[in-house]
């Protein structure tokens, strides 16, 4: 259960506080009352209700054993109207160095990989470096929270709470983000879909231009 956790319990509240914001209606407990009868004996973390869709999340910590949404779940969520589901990633506190930021010329030219190897049908390698490149902007933007190895899910939410990020820019990253952890952690024939990469690389291309050209 997460909430044994700091780092994790930190990241959901994190979450839910951000979704209530957004007038979602968010529950950890008694969540069999209002979760789709397909999930199961499956339980997340907490659920979000609201618009466009309802939100079943997740939180994990990385490296960590824990319960894990199956591939089949997944997809009858994917194939859900009116049902989406989150997969965030914690990183255990003392596990992480700090990390120096790099040069501009080095985003400037990843960005340029991401849309070359996208371009040549090489879709989960742009996918890795896009995320990349997305910490190492936000780590120019915002080197005070970003000094340390991030998750992606907190890299998103940060920048989404920050303003960097407009909100359908945070939802297609918290999208991708859970394709990105599916994939380093073996799911190899996962398809990643061209137009949602291109759109990744805008935002990055966004975020850049929030830096100063030099």
């Amino acid at each position: 259960m997460i909430r044994s956790h700091s780092e994790a319990r930190l990241l959901l509240v994190g979450i839910l506080r951000d979704l209530e914001a957004e007038d979602y209606e968010v529950h950890t407990e008694s969540l069999a009352d209002h979760l789709p009868p397909f999930v199961g004996e499956y339980r997340p973390d907490a659920i979000a209700l609201g618009k466009p869709r309802n939100l079943a999340i997740e939180v994990t910590l990385e490296g960590m054993p824990g319960r894990s949404a199956s591939e089949e779940l997944r997809r009858r969520f994917d194939q859900d109207s009116a049902w989406d589901l989150r997969v965030y990633y914690a990183r255990p506190r003392g596990r992480a160095e700090p990390v120096e930021p790099v040069p501009l010329e080095s985003i400037d030219a990843s960005i340029r990989e991401v849309e070359e190897l996208s371009g040549n049908g090489r879709e989960q390698l742009a996918l890795l470096r896009a995320w990349a490149t997305l910490e190492a902007l936000g780590r120019r933007l915002l080197p005070g929270k970003f000094g340390r190895a991030q998750a992606p899910g907190r890299l998103v939410e940060v920048l989404a709470f920050e303003g960097n990020i407009a909100p359908d820019e945070a939802d297609l990253l918290r999208s991708l983000a859970d394709n990105r952890n599916r994939f380093i952690h073996g799911s190899l024939n996962m398809p990643v879909d061209p137009s949602e990469l291109a759109r990744f690389a805008e935002t990055l291309k966004e975020l850049r231009g929030q830096l100063p050209a030099q």
